[in-house]
C-alpha cells in the first residue's frame, strides 16, 4: 500500500505545473510545424486556451486573501486594450480582413492572464527558462543541419517549410533565440554547470548564422547590460563561449558547400551584399506609411491586416510593399490606433516596473526582464509577433513578471479575471473550431471543379478567410457566370475600398462584358490604390486604351519597365514567383517595346531556371 501510496503523493505534487507542461508542449508542438506560422498552429493555440485555462481553475490552490486577488491596473489596461481591439475591427476600412491578427492579440492577452493565474515560484520559473533554452538548442542543432545540407542559406531551424524552401523566417527564429539568451548568458557564472556551455554556443552562433542584423544589435545590447550590471565577465567561461562560437560559426560557414549558396558576413553587416541598403531605406519608408495612415486614422486604426491594401498610397518604390510595418507600436497604432499602442505600452512598462528593485540582485527576475525588453527592442525593427509560438513567449513572459512581482496595493476580486477569461477562451475555443470547419471548406473547394465548389462557397463565411469572395469570384469567372461574378466584387469593393485586386477584377469582368466605360473606371480606381505592385493593372489600362485607339505615349511605361527588369535581374523580392514577369512581357508586346520584350523574356526565363534548379520547383509558365 506504502508503494503505491507514495507516487500517488509524488503524482498530487505535480498537479499544479499541469497548465506549465500544457504551455511547453504546446510550444514545442508549433515550433514542430513550422516555427508557428501555418493556420493549423494558430487555430489549435485558440482551441487549446479553453482546456489550459480550466486546468488552471481546477487546481487553483488557496492562498491568502492578498495573493487571490488580481492587481487591477493589470485588468484595467487588458479590458481597455481588449476594446481598442474590437473597435478597430468593428471600423476597419477593409471588411471581413484582419480574423488572425485579432485573435492573436486575443490569444495572447488570454494567455498572459492565464500565467498571472498560475502564481508560478521563482523556481518553477527557473525550471521552465531551463527548458526553454534546451528546446532552443535542439532548435539550433536541426538548424545547422538545415543549413549546411539544403539551399537556405540563412539559419532558419524549424521557422521554414522544409516541403517547399523558400518560405523561411530566419529573422522569427532570431526572436526566439533572443528570448532565452539572457537566461542562457546568465547560467555562465555556474562553472560546475558545463552544458551551459554548449548551450550558449549554438545559441550565440546560430544567432549570428540567421544573419538578422536587428537580432545582433539586440543580441549585443543583452551582452552589453549583463556586463555593466557585473551578471557576466570576460573569464574562463565567457572565452571558451566566445571562442566555441567563433569556432563553430566559421566552421559551417567554411564547410557550407558553395553549390548551396553563401552569405557573406561583412557584406550582409556593412549593408554591401547584394540587397545593399534596400531593406533600410525599405523600412523608413514603412514606418512613414505608417505614421501617415496613423494621421489619417488616429483614434481606431486602419482595421487589423491592412497595412499592405493602404501603405501603396504612400509607396515610392516598385515592389516594396509589406504586410506589415515592421514595428510592434506602428502596427498597433495604424491598425487600432495611437490608444492602442499606448494601452500595449503601458501593459509592457506595468510588467517592467514590477522589476525595478528586484532586478539587480534576483537573476530570473532580470532574465525575464530583458528577454521581454529584447523582443520588444527586435520588433521595433521587425515584426515576428504573428508566429504564435514567438507570441507564446512573449505574452508568457510577460504574464510570469506580472505573476512574482505582484506590487500593486489595489486590487480588484479575482472573480472579475475570471469572468474576463472564461469568456474570452469560450469565444476563443469556438472562434477557433468553426474557422477550423471554414480552412477545411477553403480547401475543399479548391481541389474540385469550378461548378462543385461554388456548392462549397455558398457555405464559407468570408470573416475566416480574407479572400473567399474574390475565390468565389474568381471562381464564377472559370464557370463564365459572368453576372455572379458581378456581384460578388462589386460586393467586395463596396464594402472594401482598398483593395486594388478586386477593382482590376472587376475591370476585367467589365471588359469582357463589352461594359468598357465601368471597366476603365474600375482599372483607373485599381491603379490610384496601388501603383506600385502589380503590372497586371497597367496591362488591363493599355489594353483599354488601344481598344479605344488612343496613342499610348510609351515613355511612362519604358521607365516603368527598365525599373522593373533591374528588379527583375536581381530577382528581388523574389518577383520571378509573381505575375509579374508575364504582364511585363505582355506591356512591352503590346506598346511594340521589341528590345525590351526580348530582355526581359531572357532574363524571366534564366531567373526562372536559377529558381527551379536551386529550389527543384516549377513555375507556371509565362
Amino acid at each position: 500500500m506504502c508503494v503505491i501510496i507514495t507516487p500517488m503523493k509524488k503524482m498530487k505534487k505535480l498537479i499544479p505545473a499541469l497548465p506549465a507542461f500544457l504551455f511547453l508542449s504546446f510550444l514545442i508542438v508549433s515550433l514542430l510545424h513550422r516555427g508557428g506560422i501555418s493556420f493549423q498552429t494558430h487555430i489549435l493555440w485558440m482551441i487549446i486556451l479553453l482546456p489550459i485555462a480550466l486546468s488552471v481553475f481546477i487546481i487553483k490552490r488557496k492562498d491568502n486573501q492578498a495573493s487571490s486577488r488580481t492587481p487591477s491596473i493589470v485588468l484595467s489596461l487588458i479590458l481597455l486594450l481588449l476594446l481598442t481591439i474590437a473597435a478597430g475591427w468593428a471600423y476597419s476600412q477593409m471588411r471581413d480582413f484582419g480574423l488572425i491578427s485579432v485573435t492573436t492579440l486575443l490569444g495572447g492577452l488570454t494567455t498572459l492572464l492565464i500565467v498571472i493565474e498560475m502564481e508560478v515560484t521563482e523556481s518553477t520559473v527557473e525550471r521552465i527558462l531551463n527548458i526553454l533554452c534546451v528546446i532552443a538548442s535542439l532548435l539550433c542543432m536541426f538548424g545547422l543541419g538545415l543549413y549546411f545540407f539544403t539551399i537556405i542559406d540563412r539559419l532558419s531551424a524549424t521557422f521554414v517549410h522544409l516541403p517547399y524552401l523558400t518560405t523561411s523566417y530566419p529573422n522569427a527564429f532570431a526572436l526566439f533565440l533572443l528570448s532565452v539568451m539572457p537566461h542562457a548568458l546568465l547560467q555562465l557564472n555556474k562553472f560546475r554547470d558545463r552544458p551551459w556551455l554548449i548551450i550558449n554556443g549554438l545559441i550565440l552562433s546560430s544567432l549570428l548564422l540567421t544573419f538578422s542584423r536587428g537580432s545582433l544589435i539586440v543580441g549585443v545590447g543583452i551582452i552589453a547590460a549583463l556586463f555593466l550590471l557585473r551578471k557576466i565577465r570576460f573569464d574562463k567561461q565567457a572565452a571558451l563561449v566566445l571562442i566555441g562560437v567563433v569556432a563553430l560559426t566559421a566552421t559551417f560557414q567554411v564547410m557550407r558547400p558553395d553549390s548551396l549558396g553563401q552569405n557573406s558576413f561583412e557584406d550582409k553587416y556593412t549593408l554591401s551584399s547584394e540587397e545593399k541598403t534596400s531593406s533600410v531605406s525599405e523600412r523608413m519608408d514603412f514606418w512613414k506609411g505608417a505614421i501617415e495612415i496613423i494621421k489619417t486614422y488616429p483614434l481606431f486604426g486602419a482595421g487589423p491586416d491592412t497595412f499592405e491594401y493602404i501603405f501603396p498610397q504612400y509607396q515610392t518604390n516598385l515592389l516594396a510593399n509589406s504586410d506589415h510595418p515592421h514595428n510592434m507600436f506602428l502596427k498597433q497604432a495604424s491598425e487600432f490606433g495611437i490608444p492602442s499602442a499606448f494601452l500595449l505600452l503601458g501593459l509592457l512598462v506595468y510588467a517592467l516596473y514590477g522589476l525595478r528593485k528586484t532586478y539587480r540582485t534576483n537573476n530570473i527576475h532580470l532574465a525575464l526582464g530583458l528577454a521581454v525588453l529584447a523582443m520588444v527592442g527586435h520588433n521595433l525593427l521587425d515584426y515576428n509577433l504573428n508566429f504564435t509560438s514567438n507570441a507564446l513567449v512573449f505574452y508568457a513572459l510577460l504574464g510570469l513578471i506580472i505573476g512574482l512581482t505582484r506590487f500593486n496595493t489595489y486590487q480588484v476580486p479575482k472573480r472579475a479575471l475570471w469572468v474576463i477569461l472564461i469568456v474570452l477562451t469560450s469565444i476563443l475555443f469556438v472562434g477557433g473550431g468553426y474557422e477550423a470547419y471554414q480552412r477545411m471548406l477553403i480547401t475543399q473547394a479548391r481541389e474540385v471543379t469550378a461548378s462543385s465548389a461554388e456548392t462549397i462557397f455558398e457555405k464559407i463565411h468570408p470573416i475566416f478567410y480574407e479572400d473567399a469572395i474574390l475565390l468565389r469570384a474568381q471562381n464564377a469567372i472559370e464557370m463564365k457566370n459572368t453576372k455572379l461574378a458581378k456581384e460578388l466584387l462589386k460586393n467586395i469593393t463596396l464594402h472594401n475600398q482598398y483593395y486594388a485586386e478586386a477593382q482590376n477584377l472587376l475591370s476585367e469582368t467589365y471588359l469582357g462584358n463589352a461594359s468598357k466605360v465601368l471597366a476603365k473606371a474600375n482599372n483607373a480606381k485599381a491603379l490610384e490604390l496601388d501603383p506600385w505592385n502589380n503590372l497586371r493593372y497597367y496591362f488591363q489600362k493599355i489594353t483599354l486604351e488601344l481598344q479605344e485607339g488612343k496613342i499610348i505615349k510609351k515613355e511612362p511605361y519604358q521607365k516603368l519597365l527598365e525599373n522593373y527588369l533591374q528588379l527583375l535581374q536581381n530577382n528581388a523580392h523574389e518577383t520571378v514567383r509573381s505575375g509579374n514577369p508575364r504582364y511585363a512581357i505582355k506591356i512591352a508586346e503590346a506598346l511594340a517595346l521589341t528590345d525590351l520584350k526580348n530582355k526581359l523574356t531572357s532574363t524571366a526565363e534564366l531567373e526562372r531556371k536559377k529558381f527551379t534548379d536551386r529550389y527543384n520547383i516549377t513555375l507556371s509558365p509565362l
